[in-house]
C-alpha cells in the first residue's frame, strides 16, 4: 500500500499542473506558524466576521440569485475552466426591448473572485434598466494574471458577438470592474488598444466597440502596491507567483496600467471614455491608486475623456455592497445612480424612484438589522 501511495504521489507531482506550487504552499504554511503569520490569520478572522455581519442580506440575496427568472446563470463563454457568466435581465428585455449592457468583472484579490459576488450590484442596476453580464475568470493558483486577462478578453469578445441573442444592445456595451476586476478590465482595454496600433490580433474585439470603461476601487499600479498587499495579508511570494510572466521579456509593468501607459501610450492612443470611482477611506486599495493612473493618462497626453469621483468616507466595498444592503432605495449620488446616468446618458426615465405612488418619501425596506449594518465597519 505504501509503495502504491508513493508511486501515485510521484505521478501526481510530475503531471498535475498545480504541482509546481507545492513548495510555495509549504512555505506559506510554515510562515503561518511563525509570529509573522499571525497577521494573515487575523485578516482571515476579520473576513469571516465581516461575512457574518452581512449574513442576513446574503441569505436574501442568495435566494434571489438562485430563484430569480431574471437571471440566466452559467452561460459558457470560453473553453477554459471557470469560463462561465451570469446575465441579469431587466424587465424591459423580458418585454422585448433591447437594453444597454454592462459587463462587470468582480474583485477578490485575484484569488477569491467569483461572478456571484456582484449579484447585489447587478440586481440593483438590472432594476434600473441595465442588462448586466458578470463573467467568472480563473483565479490564482488555477491561473496567473495572464490567464485572467485571457479570460477577460474572451468574455468581452463573447458579449460583443452574442449579447444581441440575449436581449442586449451590442451598440451600447460598457465594461466595468471593481478592485481586481477593475485592474483586469482596464489592462485588457489598454493591451487591446496597443494590439490595434500595431495591427496584431486584428480578428479580436475593437476598443471602439466599448462605450466606456468604469473602474471602481481599482489597484492600477500592482507593482507599487505589492508591499501594501503583503502588509494586509496577501503574501509577497504569492503575489510574485500570481504576476509571473511567461514571456521573460515582459514584466509586471506590462500588466500594471499605471506603468503600462507611459511605456506604450501617447497622443495617438485612442481609448473609450474612462470613469474612475473610489472611496476615500479605502484601506484595501487606497484611492491614490486611481489618482496615479489618471495622472499617468494625462501626462502621456492620451486621447481620452476622463472623469473621476471620490466618495467621501466610503470603504473598498461600500459603494457596491454595504450601501446597497441598507435598503431598496437608490439615492442620488450613489455609485449605482452615477453608473445609471452614464449608461442611460442622463436620460434617467423612472429608474430612480424617490417617492411612492402617494407622493410621499419611499419607505426603505431594510435588508439587515441596523446594529449589524454598523457592526461590520470595524472588520471591513
Amino acid at each position: 500500500f505504501l509503495f502504491m501511495a508513493r508511486s501515485e504521489w510521484r505521478r501526481w507531482r510530475e503531471t498535475h499542473p498545480l504541482a509546481p506550487l507545492l513548495p510555495l504552499a509549504y512555505t506559506l504554511v510554515f510562515r503561518m506558524l511563525l509570529p509573522s503569520g499571525i497577521k494573515w490569520v487575523w485578516m482571515l478572522c476579520r473576513l469571516i466576521a465581516f461575512a457574518i455581519c452581512l449574513l442576513p442580506a446574503w441569505i436574501s440575496l442568495a435566494w434571489f440569485y438562485l430563484r430569480s427568472e431574471n437571471i440566466k446563470r452559467n452561460v459558457r463563454y470560453g473553453p477554459k475552466p471557470r469560463n462561465f457568466l451570469d446575465i441579469y435581465y431587466p424587465d424591459d428585455v423580458l418585454a422585448g426591448t433591447p437594453a444597454p449592457v454592462l459587463i462587470f468583472f468582480t474583485g477578490g484579490a485575484w484569488i477569491i473572485g467569483y461572478k456571484a459576488w456582484g449579484a447585489l450590484f447587478s440586481k440593483t442596476l438590472m432594476n434600473m434598466g441595465i442588462l448586466c453580464v458578470n463573467p467568472d475568470y480563473r483565479n490564482f493558483p488555477q491561473g496567473n494574471v495572464e490567464d485572467m486577462l485571457e479570460d477577460t478578453d474572451q468574455a468581452i469578445q463573447w458579449v460583443l458577438d452574442n449579447i444581441r441573442n440575449y436581449g442586449g444592445d451590442p451598440a451600447r456595451v460598457y465594461v466595468a470592474g471593481q478592485s481586481a476586476g477593475a485592474h483586469l478590465a482596464l489592462t485588457s482595454i489598454l493591451r487591446r488598444q496597443q494590439e490595434e496600433n500595431s495591427h496584431t490580433n486584428e480578428e479580436k474585439w475593437k476598443t471602439k466597440k466599448i462605450c466606456s470603461f468604469i473602474g471602481i476601487s481599482g489597484p492600477y499600479d500592482v507593482e507599487k502596491m505589492k508591499e501594501h498587499f503583503h502588509k494586509r495579508g496577501l503574501h509577497r511570494n504569492v503575489f510574485a507567483e500570481m504576476f509571473k510572466m511567461r514571456d521573460k521579456s515582459k514584466s509586471i509593468s506590462d500588466v500594471s496600467p499605471t506603468k503600462f501607459i507611459p511605456k506604450y501610450c501617447d497622443e495617438s492612443t485612442q481609448l473609450p471614455p474612462l470613469y474612475f470611482f473610489h472611496g476615500t477611506t479605502d484601506g484595501s486599495c487606497p484611492h491614490s491608486s486611481t489618482k496615479d493612473v489618471v495622472a499617468a493618462l494625462r501626462e502621456a497626453n492620451v486621447s481620452v475623456r476622463i472623469k473621476t469621483k471620490y466618495y467621501n468616507a466610503k470603504s473598498h466595498t461600500d459603494p457596491i455592497l454595504e450601501d446597497l444592503m441598507h435598503d431598496d432605495t437608490v439615492h442620488e449620488g450613489d455609485l449605482v445612480h452615477d453608473i445609471c446616468k452614464i449608461v442611460h446618458q442622463n436620460k434617467m426615465k423612472n429608474y430612480v424612484q424617490f417617492t411612492n405612488e402617494e407622493g410621499s418619501p419611499a419607505s426603505p425596506k431594510r435588508q439587515r438589522p441596523e446594529f449589524l449594518a454598523k457592526s461590520n465597519d470595524p472588520y471591513n
